[in-house]
């Protein structure tokens, strides 16, 4: 489960899962937001990247190369990369054209 917080309230603001696929959950262990506020960016058990829209929440596209969890995602100063590294051993670096 992904929570969104207001620091400055008790509540959260919203809720969404780990995975865009029904039925599937994941425990994340890194996730970013673009420097923009436009994306974030989400790692755990699975080895996959997974991109969402940071305003709706939406699910938008994943990326696979890791054998075995993401450990550490970070998108780049100007948001058009991605690097995460994995349990594998794996840096991979995603450049990102939304």
């Amino acid at each position: 489960m992904i929570n969104f917080w207001d620091i400055r309230k008790s509540q959260s603001e919203a809720s969404m899962n780990s995975s865009p696929n029904p039925g599937e959950s994941e425990e994340l262990f890194a996730i970013d937001i673009q420097s923009t506020g436009k994306l974030f960016a989400t790692g755990g058990q699975m080895g996959i990247v997974r991109i969402y829209d940071l305003v709706t929440g939406n699910f938008l596209t994943d990326c696979r190369a890791h054998s075995s969890a993401v450990m550490a995602i970070k998108f780049s100063p100007d948001g058009k990369q991605i690097v995460s590294t994995g349990m594998d051993g794996l840096v991979a670096i995603w450049n990102v054209f939304m």
